[in-house]
């Protein structure tokens, strides 16, 4: 405040126009030296070392000097009444009140052997803050907090006993200006007391109840920590609230240190009891970690021993605290934890995430679908939890891909996720369950499907969102009723060119089915699958809606499989056994780890969930069905069209060419689907050799076409029965509708703007045409098989556009919900389809059933020829099959 006055004092000098040079520097000088000095004083006594002034110095009475500690009095009217303690003539404390330096000096009493061991100006300052911080500890914690190993050098391994010291006070008044006390301490008045070294190494301190080894624990001290437990420090001792030493480590290295020397003076089992004891918030030391967010500790607490079980488990801590390294090293040592359930609630992590990134980090994770359809004590699971939140699709596609029951209904008013859905008046759930195959005729306790929760919501609210759940839900339960082709009506009756196209496609449909009865022609099916990136959702949901209609096992009834891309990895999937279910989830799992990043995106995502799904098995394992899977050989120009089989090919159909490219050894696979994925742009070539074979070959109609032609010529060449085309399926991945664009023209191009846009126009024409699937090669390919009296049909939606590399969800939901609303409302061609494969496969059980009944009477003949009673004959498993096949052909007949 001086000082600041004395600034002023200048300015109003200036002002008044005294201008006064030397008087003003003065005054200046004065001001700041005072300001700097207060402040100094400020910052300083916060240490609790008070530096005085010269001035002030002069008029302090030193009232004893005989080596403890000194009391010092001022005479300075400015410091009237000042007590002042000093040790060794560093200034401990300065204050005008009495009371406190009397208080001081009951603690500095207890300390003294602890304050002659120091010798350092900043190590008494940090001493008497904390001092005034903590006025119940005693030497032996002060000393592990300061770090002085010297201390415990001298008064503990030195001597038997530890000293405490008492003072001699006596207060006397001096006189009426002052009215002060002093303080006298001298050390030949003082009481010695004896204690053992281990009551004194293992003493608590108020209120906290820390030893020393706790204290060491907590400044990370190692080699105070290895010098007390030598010294016999209580490893088991817990403080006012049951932690013991692990609760109170809160870095990893000091976790690593202590757990290695603790296991030198603890067996295993005690070790582990003391890592997972409980304190009185039932804590354990993992959750401490946990909550402080230290992951090394996490970490090297759970190699020591620590357990994951508990009311509230560490792993719901974590989850809560959304530490992604934390929780990854939980899932890393001991992935059962996603089993852990707690014991108010029985929640598991599934039930509690609602952060995406975590909950896609935690079903990596998941080893069965038990552990994603978990029961709560609510008989809820995670999914039906997931339903209950607002803007929570991506957490529910997640949940479903990973194996969750969409099907499933908890006790209490036996609601679906489907009824849930509906009532929350979420389209986009309902739309997400209808994909991924929900019952919508399940129903409630009081008897109620979804769809009759939806009519009385639309009554209700008269909202829009409401009369399109009504919508959505009807369409979804639209059936598909399947067609017999014995009553075609005559190609007379015909009028229109249309009609009598239809009429000649159902009429070799109809050939096609009446030429499999037929033994003496060997009738085969052809499928093929079209590129596409992530829009292979579209594919596996045309099939699943096929699948609805006839039954699983249809495709069972195709023997030439072909694939490109996307294309390739729904045909290999279904080859070798797949379920649709399946192959849906897995594109819904793969679409985050392969499309990560930014494009060119690393091969790596993709390889790995190649790796993890197919192994190492070559394309000879999906034998006896010929598989062919394109790709494009970049090391050429022009490329060249690589076809992986799955099958020998005739060496005398090869060309020169062909030869050289063959696989020598074969390609697993994995490999085989990533030539075939390796989109320019989006991924790099495999071995800098194959890119897409969608450059080449999206759609492989027709390359399937010539290849089961040429496999004939060699059939015919060698006087074996050749295959006759049945019917040819063809699967796309959706198309868009045809808009109107501008033809390139780069001469009438006058301007800089106008040459851009055409060669932008130019670009997006090439990559339409290269990637095209529809038009000009699905023309090409029907008629060829309409020549050779084959059924031709070709299945794909009309859609908005979709990205290669969509990973959006809800974009992803409403293609997929676009493809089955397409197909409810145009079903013409899928029910011929369905119908088509519907009576194939009663032909082919019909088949078997004779094949069977053959070889039964076969064996009966042979039986009786031999002079065997048929009574005593025991009637084989072909038999059984044979009966089975039997009435299940009647029934559907």
């Amino acid at each position: 405040l001086v000082g600041w006055m004395n600034l002023m004092q200048v300015e109003s000098s200036i002002l008044k126009g005294r201008y006064w040079p030397f008087e003003i520097a003065n005054n200046i000088f004065d001001g700041v030296f005072e300001v700097a000095k207060v402040v100094g004083n400020i910052i300083l006594r916060k240490t609790w070392i008070t530096d005085i002034s010269s001035e002030y110095s002069r008029g302090l009475y030193e009232i004893c000097n005989d080596g403890g500690i000194l009391l010092l009095l001022s005479h300075c009217k400015k410091m009237e009444r000042c007590i002042c303690l000093r040790w060794e003539r560093q200034k401990m404390l300065c204050s005008s009140n009495p009371s406190v330096a009397l208080e001081m000096y009951h603690k500095l009493m207890n300390i003294s052997s602890l304050i002659r061991a120091i010798h350092r100006h900043a190590v008494l300052g940090e001493l008497m803050t904390l001092v005034k911080e903590q006025p119940h500890w005693e030497d032996v914690h002060y000393a592990v907090f300061l770090g002085l190993d010297s201390y415990f050098e001298q008064e503990l391994t030195n001597i038997d006993s530890a000293r405490f010291w008492r003072n001699y006070m006596y207060i006397a008044e001096l006189s009426a200006l002052f009215d002060a006390f002093f303080i006298d301490f001298r050390e030949e008045q003082l009481l010695e007391v004896s204690m053992c070294n281990m009551k004194v190494i293992n003493l608590k301190s108020r209120p906290e109840g820390w030893t020393p080894l706790h204290l060491a624990v907590k400044a990370g001290n190692f080699k105070l920590l290895e010098k007390l437990i030598h010294l016999g420090a209580d490893i088991k001792a817990v403080d006012a609230l049951d932690r013991n030493a692990f609760h109170l480590a809160r870095k990893s290295n000091i976790i690593k240190v202590e757990g290695t020397l603790l296991a030198n003076y603890l067996n295993s089992a005690d070790l582990k009891v003391l890592v997972n004891q409980s304190d009185v918030n039932f804590m354990t030391p993992l959750h401490y970690a946990v909550r402080e967010g230290t992951d090394a500790a996490t970490q090297t607490l759970i190699q020591i021993g620590a357990k994951h079980s508990s009311s509230t488990p560490p792993f719901h801590l974590a989850i809560k605290m959304k530490n992604l390294s934390q929780i990854k090293c939980f899932l890393e040592n001991d992935p059962t934890v996603l089993e852990e359930k707690d014991t108010l609630t029985g929640n598991t992590a599934l039930h509690t995430t609602y952060d995406l990134k975590i909950l896609r980090l935690l079903l990596n994770y998941v080893k069965n679908e038990a552990t994603v359809n978990t029961l709560n004590n609510k008989a809820e699971t995670p999914l039906l939890v997931q339903m209950q939140q607002s803007d929570a699709l991506s957490n529910i596609v997640a949940l479903i891909a990973y194996g969750a029951d969409v099907n499933a209904s908890r006790d209490a008013d036996h609601f679906t996720a489907l009824h849930l859905a509906v009532t929350k008046q979420q389209i986009s759930y309902v739309k997400a369950l209808f994909v991924f195959g929900a019952d919508s005729s399940k129903v409630t306790k009081s008897g109620k499907t979804a769809l009759q929760i939806a009519l009385e919501l639309e009554k209700r609210n008269q909202s829009d969102i409401s009369r399109e759940i009504v919508s959505c839900i009807e369409t979804y339960e639209k059936r598909y009723y399947l067609q017999n082709f014995e009553f075609l009506q005559s190609s007379s009756e015909l009028m229109q060119f249309d009609d009598w196209c239809k009429f000649t496609r159902m009429l070799n449909v109809k050939n096609v089915i009446q030429r499999f009865t037929d033994d003496s022609v060997m009738t085969e099916n052809l499928i093929s699958f079209d590129g596409g990136g992530i829009r292979g959702l579209i594919t596996i949901q045309i099939l699943m809606l096929i699948e609805q209609a006839v039954g699983s096992g249809w495709f069972k009834n195709f023997q030439w499989v072909a694939g490109s891309s996307t294309g390739c990895i729904i045909a290999v999937g279904l080859c070798l056994g797949y379920s649709l279910g399946r192959m849906q989830k897995l594109y819904f799992q793969l679409k985050d780890t392969v499309f990560c990043g930014t494009k060119p995106y690393s091969e790596e995502g993709l390889e790995s969930v190649l790796k993890q799904e197919f192994g190492t098995r070559e394309m000879a394992s999906v034998m006896p069905r010929k598989l062919i899977v394109t790709a494009t050989n970049a090391l050429t120009r022009p490329a060249k069209l690589k076809l992986f089989r799955s099958y020998p090919f005739p060496h005398s159909l090869q060309t020169a060419e062909e030869d050289m490219q063959n696989d020598n050894p074969p390609l697993p696979i994995w490999k085989v689907i990533r030539s075939s994925c390796a989109a320019p742009y989006y991924f790099p070539p495999l071995d800098g050799i194959y890119i897409d074979g969608g450059l080449m070959s999206n759609n492989p109609s027709l390359e399937l076409m010539t290849e089961m032609n040429r496999m004939n010529t060699v059939m015919n060449f060698q006087k074996r029965k050749i295959s006759n085309i049945g019917c040819f399926l063809s699967l796309g991945t959706g198309r868009t509708r045809t808009t109107e664009a501008y033809a390139p023209d780069f001469k009438s191009s006058w301007s800089i703007f106008d040459k851009f846009f055409h060669f932008k126009e130019f670009v997006t024409m090439l990559y339409t045409q290269c990637c095209q699937t529809d038009g000009c090669v699905v023309d090409r390919c029907r008629a060829w098989c309409e020549s050779l009296g084959a059924a031709y049909f070709r299945l794909t939606p009309e859609i908005n556009d979709l990205r290669l590399d969509e990973t959006d969800d809800s974009r992803l939901i409403d293609a997929c919900w676009e493809t089955i609303r397409y197909f409810k409302e145009n079903q013409e061609e899928i029910v011929t389809v369905c119908s088509f494969l519907k009576e194939v496969n009663a032909l082919e059980k019909y088949h078997v059933l004779r094949l069977e009944m053959s070889t039964f009477i076969t064996e009966l003949q042979c039986s009786r020829s031999c002079g065997v009673s048929s009574g005593h004959m025991t009637i084989k498993e072909p038999v059984h099959r044979s009966l089975k096949l039997l009435i299940s052909v009647t029934k559907s007949s």
